[in-house]
């Protein structure tokens, strides 16, 4: 059995998502909830709800086609660990893919990530 290939999507989320758990920890301690300042992803420009909805169905696509052949995580910009991966890999336009934490993609283009996702599983 080959080891999953990591595909990390770096996308800016809608708020209601939520934050990562170390920021909703910082603000449950320090008592600001969020709670009633929630949206939806209505309140947001046209074209960016499409791209999220592009976004997802390709995050859709890829863990139905691969499955347990790929170990996808999703990440917030504006979190640490979302930060964290925009430095070490100089991303700089969202949504981002790392695939096997070498290649880059700023594309929503499904077969541009696919061929990505199965040179990387060539490569293990």
């Amino acid at each position: 059995m080959t080891t999953p290939v990591c595909v990390d999507v770096i996308a800016v989320l809608p708020e209601s998502w939520g934050l990562c758990r170390t920021c909703e920890a910082f603000l449950s301690q320090a008592d600001l909830s969020r709670s009633s300042e929630r949206s939806d992803l209505e309140t947001y420009p046209l074209d960016w709800q499409e791209q999220f909805r592009q976004l997802s169905g390709l995050i859709e696509t890829i863990s139905r086609e691969f499955g347990n052949q790929v170990d996808l995580h999703i990440y917030d910009p504006r979190s640490p660990e979302g930060i964290a991966k925009s430095l070490r890999h100089r991303i700089r336009r969202y949504p981002a893919f790392v695939i096997a934490g070498r290649t880059r993609l700023n594309s929503l283009d499904w077969e541009s990530v696919r061929q990505a996702i199965q040179l990387a599983q060539a490569q293990t």
